[in-house]
């Protein structure tokens, strides 16, 4: 088989949240840029292991924190040795605090035609809570910048069972995220893994995470509200409109074949799964 599904990881961001255990590093300009050169190397050596590709999905980490000559420079390396679908979905994954109008403009001139949108909550001490960089204030001004550059395909991430959360939060996250008219929403909850700050401060009693009912009753209602506004629940934790599935996560649950690049990324090619180095370097 020749997967059409390229997976690329970029791990590299501003600050790692206390939750995360994804391969991720603090970036570094000079560092990416060495990073993105292996890539290319290593996209070279993979291109014979895919036919004509239906869906890219760049992913971290934080991709919008790569310098915009690097994203280019990434580009052209998977034009020149990839084949394209017509109808292609490529997605990018982007965080607040690290776009503005000309990485936006950078980030789609590629044709990159999906943007998934890390906000977590619409709730500052949540957001501070969680370790991320950016406010409520960060996430909204993004969200107008995406939707003004004319960009209606995107997805925001949202997450519910954080220390502190009340329902009352988590109904306004929500009615916020609906407000902005996105094709797709991921509502996921937080889960301690092992090997994480997160893990840590709740076994040192520093932080306490939510009763199991309230998590519940948060989840229930996302999946009520969120068919109210005419979203398909289509897996566990991914709503979207009609037409709006995320074609490249519906591969994975479907069982499909997929290539993986850079760091600890996974691959699934003639029934072996394999996986990358997590070793940067």
């Amino acid at each position: 088989m020749n997967p059409g599904f390229l997976y690329i990881h970029i791990p590299f961001c501003i600050r790692k949240c206390i939750y995360c255990d994804f391969l991720s590093v603090a970036y570094d300009e000079s560092y990416a840029k060495e990073y993105v050169d292996a890539l290319c190397k290593e996209l070279v050596l993979k291109k014979d292991s895919a036919g004509a590709l239906k869906t890219i999905y760049i992913g971290g980490g934080t991709p919008s924190v790569l310098p915009e000559e690097s994203f280019k420079q990434l580009f052209r390396s998977i034009r020149n040795n990839f084949k394209f679908s017509s109808g292609i979905e490529i997605t990018v994954e982007a965080n607040p605090g690290t776009l503005d109008e000309s990485k936006i403009k950078t980030l789609f001139s590629p044709g990159v035609n999906r943007l998934s949108i890390g906000v977590q909550s619409f709730n500052d001490s949540e957001l501070k809570t969680l370790g991320r960089i950016h406010s409520s204030d960060d996430a909204v001004k993004s969200i107008e910048m995406i939707k003004k550059a004319g960009i209606n395909n995107f997805s925001i991430d949202l997450m519910y069972g954080i220390p502190g959360q009340a329902m009352d939060s988590w109904k306004d996250t929500l009615s916020r995220a609906a407000g902005f008219s996105p094709k797709h929403i991921s509502s996921y909850e937080l889960t301690p893994e092992k090997e994480t700050p997160l893990y840590g401060m709740i076994d040192s009693k520093k932080i306490k995470m939510p009763d199991e009912e309230l998590v519940l009753d948060m989840y229930n209602f996302a999946i009520d509200y969120l068919a109210s506004k005419g979203c398909e629940h289509y897996e566990i934790s991914n709503f979207a409109l009609q037409g709006f599935r995320c074609i490249h996560n519906m591969n994975y649950w479907n069982r499909g074949e997929y290539i993986g690049a850079g760091a600890g990324a996974h691959s699934f090619i003639n029934g072996v799964r394999s996986k990358n180095t997590g070793d940067i370097k």
